[in-house]
């Protein structure tokens, strides 16, 4: 932990030494998806991406990337419908990749389920999240979109979405408040008029 923040965009960050000499510098990309950036191999020059981080630990046994997938994406906006949907998901990537996605609010991997071209029926609120993955570069961020079928609100509403065990049972912040836990989540703000104002990643804690 250090005394001061970093800009959301993203600054470069330099060490020196007691006498000021210039021992590194690095820039530290604020908006890397919870990886890990440094020196491949250690003490090198050469600034890579880490699936992993690697504290107390050497860097030379990680596989390092250059870069992410691009995000998939949705054909149906998020927002408030009074019909059922079929969404389609298109692969924006050039590379090889596969797609993957839930209808639960849970974080997208391999073991989810593999999309294969068909629209997705949506019959019910639910929230859609898709990852690009592939073996030789870093996932793709997550394509989220909230649909809300039969809602009737005059009043704003804020989605939050997050995985449930993020919530309840051993790693659960509902099943372990006395503890000072921040678990990740997404919200979507809709205004008066039923207009997705703004949708972001979030932190949740009790």
């Amino acid at each position: 932990h250090t005394n001061f923040k970093i800009s959301r965009s993203g600054e470069k960050i330099y060490l020196y030494s007691p006498t000021q000499q210039l021992l590194s510098s690095l820039f530290v990309n604020c908006q890397d998806l919870d990886n890990s950036t440094g020196s491949f191999p250690n003490a090198s020059d050469n600034i890579v991406l880490f699936d992993v981080a690697t504290p107390t630990a050497t860097n030379d046994l990680s596989i390092p990337y250059s870069t992410y997938l691009i995000a998939p994406i949705l054909s149906v906006p998020a927002g408030l419908y009074s019909q059922p949907l079929e969404v389609i998901i298109s692969n924006p990537n050039v590379l090889p990749s596969n797609v993957y996605y839930t209808t639960d609010g849970s974080e997208p991997s391999t073991s989810s389920n593999l999309y294969e071209g068909e629209p997705i029926p949506i019959f019910y609120s639910s929230v859609l999240k898709a990852r690009a993955f592939a073996d030789t570069i870093l996932p793709s961020p997550n394509a989220v979109a909230s649909y809300l079928l039969g809602v009737q609100h005059t009043t704003p509403i804020l989605a939050v979405t997050t995985d449930n065990t993020n919530l309840y049972g051993p790693n659960g912040i509902f099943d372990n408040w006395g503890l000072d836990w921040q678990k990740a989540a997404y919200v979507e703000y809709f205004d008066s008029t039923q207009q997705l104002v703004f949708a972001q990643k979030a932190g949740m804690q009790i």
